[in-house]
C-alpha cells in the first residue's frame, strides 16, 4: 500500500519519472498489478507517449476487463494513435459498464465522425445531452455532427447554445460563421468575422489559441496573412497530437539517392471517389510516364463504388487503402514502398492525413491542388502552384517553396465526352428566350457583397434570371428572401438540384454567363463552366483561393474575362450581357480553345508536373536544401 500511495503523491506532484519508477518497483513483485498500471498508463498520457500507454492499458484490462475508466482511456489513447475502429470499440465497451457517461459518448461520437458514421455521432451526442444538457462542448460537437448531415439551421442552434454557455468557446464562434455561410444566412455575420479575426491576431500574439480551421479561414478571409497563422496553427495541432507521440512507432532511415532509377509517386488522399479532385485527376494516372515513374495511390477516404474510385485503382501501379491505418502504420506503408515524392492532394480539407505526411515517410513531400493555399505545415517541401494564384510576392504567406507550373497548376481531365443526353430550358425551369446567368458554386462561396453586384444585374437586366445550385434546402430559402429584401422577386432564382457529372456538364451549356464568386472563386466548377463553353466573369483577388478563376481563364486564352475590382467586374458582366453579339463571340472562342489551349491539354499537362517532379527529385540528390523553381516547357 505505501509504494502505491507513494507512486500517486509522485504523479500528482508532477514528478513523473519517479512516478513511473514506483511503477516499476510495484509490477517487478506483481507483474499484473492493476493499480500500478493504470498509474503508469496515466503517467504515459501525461508523457504524451499514446503507444505505450496503450499497450500499459492492454495489459490493466487483462487484469481488471470491467474497469470502464480504463476503457475510456484506452479509448483515447487509441484514438490518439489513429486507431480511431480501436477506440470506438474501447469507447463502446466503456459506456456497457457505465451507461451515460458523456466523456466517452462525446469521445466516441468524434471517432465516428472521424470515421463518417455520422448518423451514429448525432444518435450518441443526443443521449449525452440528455444527461448534460450545460455542456457547451456537447452542443458544439452535435452541431459539428448535424452540420456533415446538412442539418444546418439545427447546427447552428447547437453553435449558438454552445456559446450562450461559454462566450469565450472560439471553436464554436469560427463554427457558426462557417455553418451560416453554408446556409447564406447572412445577419450579423460582419460581426462575427471582425470577432474572429481579433482572436486570431491576439492568439497569434500569444494571447489564447488559435481555433478556426485552414478551409472556414480561407472561405471567409482573403488576408494572407491570417491564412498563414491559421494553416501553422493548425499544423502544429496535428503534429503535437498526432504525430509527435508516433516517433519512437515509426522510425526509418533517411532513403539515399538513387539517380537514374524511377521516381515513385505516392499520391495520398481522402478524394479517390465521386469528388472533385478525382474528376480533376481523371487522366492524370494513366498519363504518367512509366518508363520513368511508378505511381502509387494511397486512399484515406471511403470505397463509395464510384467510377471514379474504380478508375484510380485501375490507373495506378498500386493502389493501397490507408483510411483504417493508424498513422505510423500508413507512413510505414508509404517507406516499404520506397516512394520518393510523397503528394498530399488534401490539405485542410475534411478527411485530411496531414499526419501521415508529417512523419515524412518519403524523402520529398509536396501538396497539390485539393487546398487552396499554404498548409502552414514545415514538413512539407513544395507546393505546386503557378505564378497566378500564387505569385512571388506571396512567397512571405507560405511555408512551402513554389514548384511554378506554366499556364496553371489545375490539372484537367480534358474535354468532356458528348453528353448521353442533352436538355431543354423549359425541362429545366429556365426562361426560353431570356439572359441565363449562373453560378454554380456552393452557398458557402456566396457571400453579401457579390449578391448585391448579382441582383444589380437582374434589375438592370429584366429578362434575365439567376440559376444556382441547390446544395442544401437552406440556401434556397434564404437567397430567395435576400433578393426579395433587395427589390428582386425570388422566382427570378432559379435552383438546380445535383445531377450525374456528364448530365450536369450538359445542361451547364444553357448558361449564358457565369458569374464567379468572390472570396473563393469557383475551381471546379470555373473548369465545369469552360468545358461546357460558358464564359465566366471573374475578381481577381488577394489570395490563392480568390485568383484561381484568373489563371484558369489566362490557360484557356480569355484573360478578358478576369476583372481587378468589384466595379470593374459587375460594368463587365453588365456589358457582356447587354451586347449578345460580343457574348456570343466569346462563347464561340471558348468552344475553340477548348481544343488548343493549355488548360484542357492533359497530356502536355503532366509532362510538365513531371518536369516539376524531376526538379524536385534532382534537388534532393544533390543534397540541397527545398527551393523555389519554375518549370520551363521544352
Amino acid at each position: 500500500m505505501h509504494a502505491r500511495e507513494e507512486a500517486a503523491r509522485h504523479y500528482e506532484a508532477g514528478r513523473l519519472a519517479e512516478a513511473e519508477d514506483a511503477c516499476a518497483a510495484i509490477l517487478a513483485r506483481k507483474p499484473r498489478d492493476p493499480n500500478a498500471l493504470r498509474l503508469l498508463a496515466l503517467v504515459a498520457i501525461r508523457q504524451e507517449d499514446f503507444p505505450a500507454a496503450v499497450q500499459v492499458l492492454t495489459a490493466a484490462l487483462a487484469g481488471r476487463p470491467n474497469d470502464d475508466e480504463l476503457w475510456l482511456l484506452q479509448g483515447m489513447c487509441l484514438a490518439r494513435v489513429g486507431r480511431l475502429d480501436g477506440a470506438i470499440e474501447a469507447y463502446r465497451r466503456s459506456l456497457a459498464l457505465k451507461p451515460g457517461t458523456t466523456a466517452a459518448l462525446n469521445n466516441m461520437a468524434n471517432a465516428l465522425l472521424a470515421r463518417g458514421r455520422v448518423g451514429e455521432a448525432v444518435t450518441a451526442l443526443k443521449q449525452a445531452i440528455v444527461v448534460d444538457p450545460d455542456d457547451p462542448v456537447l452542443h458544439h460537437s452535435l452541431a459539428n455532427a448535424l452540420f456533415r448531415i446538412d442539418k444546418l439551421d439545427a447546427a447552428i442552434a447547437h453553435y449558438e447554445k454552445a456559446l450562450e454557455r461559454d462566450p469565450d468557446l472560439g471553436e464554436s464562434l469560427s463554427s457558426l460563421i462557417h455553418t451560416a455561410y453554408h446556409a447564406c444566412r447572412w445577419e450579423g455575420l460582419a460581426e462575427r468575422c471582425a470577432r474572429a479575426d481579433q482572436l486570431i491576431r491576439a492568439a497569434d500574439a500569444g494571447e489564447g489559441r488559435i481555433v478556426e480551421m485552414p478551409l472556414a479561414n480561407v472561405t471567409r478571409c482573403d488576408d494572407p496573412a491570417i491564412n498563414r497563422m491559421v494553416a501553422v496553427a493548425e499544423c502544429k495541432r496535428i503534429v503535437k497530437q498526432r504525430v509527435t507521440p508516433l516517433q519512437a512507432e515509426f522510425s526509418h532511415r533517411p532513403r539515399r539517392a538513387r539517380a537514374g532509377s524511377k521516381i515513385a509517386i505516392g499520391y495520398l488522399s481522402n478524394s479517390f471517389r465521386a469528388h472533385p479532385t478525382a474528376y480533376l485527376l481523371w487522366r492524370l494516372f494513366e498519363l504518367h510516364d512509366r518508363s520513368r515513374f511508378r505511381i502509387h495511390a494511397y486512399s484515406a477516404g471511403p470505397d463509395d463504388g464510384s467510377d471514379a474510385r474504380r478508375h484510380v485503382e485501375k490507373t495506378c501501379d498500386r493502389f493501397v487503402d490507408v483510411r483504417a491505418m493508424g498513422t505510423a502504420e500508413a507512413a510505414q506503408a508509404i517507406y516499404d514502398d520506397e516512394v520518393d515524392i510523397l503528394v498530399d492532394l488534401d490539405g485542410h480539407i475534411q478527411g485530411e492525413r496531414l499526419d501521415v505526411a508529417a512523419l515524412r515517410p518519403a524523402p520529398v513531400v509536396a501538396t497539390y491542388l485539393g487546398f487552396p493555399g499554404t498548409t502552414g505545415a514545415d514538413f512539407i517541401d513544395y507546393i505546386v502552384t503557378d505564378r497566378i494564384v500564387s505569385p512571388p510576392e506571396h512567397a512571405p504567406w507560405y511555408t512551402e517553396r513554389f514548384a511554378y507550373l506554366p499556364h496553371t497548376y489545375q490539372c484537367n481531365g480534358g474535354v468532356p465526352a458528348a453528353p448521353s443526353r442533352s436538355f431543354t430550358r423549359a425541362e429545366l425551369g429556365l426562361p426560353e428566350n431570356g439572359v441565363v446567368l449562373c453560378s454554380f458554386n456552393q452557398g458557402y462561396k456566396i457571400e453579401p457583397v457579390m449578391f448585391d453586384v448579382w441582383m444589380r444585374l437582374l434589375e438592370a437586366v429584366p429578362d434575365a434570371v439567376l440559376w444556382l445550385w441547390r446544395n442544401n434546402e437552406d440556401v434556397a430559402t434564404n437567397l430567395r428572401r435576400e433578393a426579395q429584401r433587395r427589390g428582386i422577386a425570388p422566382e427570378r432564382l432559379v435552383f438546380a438540384g445535383k445531377l450525374p457529372r456528364d448530365e450536369h456538364l450538359a445542361r451547364l451549356g444553357l448558361a449564358d454567363l457565369a458569374l464567379d464568386t468572390r472570396l473563393y472563386n469557383g475551381h471546379t466548377t470555373t473548369t465545369d463552366a469552360l468545358a461546357a463553353g460558358v464564359p465566366v466573369v471573374t475578381l481577381r483577388g488577394r489570395h490563392f483561393a480568390s485568383r484561381v478563376s484568373a489563371s484558369l481563364l489566362t490557360a484557356v486564352g480569355a484573360p478578358e474575362l478576369i476583372a481587378d475590382s468589384l466595379e470593374a467586374y459587375e460594368v463587365l458582366a453588365l456589358r457582356l450581357v447587354r451586347d449578345r453579339a460580343d457574348l456570343g463571340e466569346l462563347r464561340q472562342k471558348l468552344r475553340r480553345n477548348r481544343m488548343t489551349a493549355p488548360l484542357f491539354d492533359t497530356p502536355r499537362f503532366v509532362r510538365n508536373l513531371e518536369r516539376a517532379y524531376g526538379q524536385m527529385i534532382d534537388i534532393w540528390c544533390a543534397g540541397e536544401e527545398p527551393r523555389q523553381f519554375e518549370v520551363v516547357e521544352e
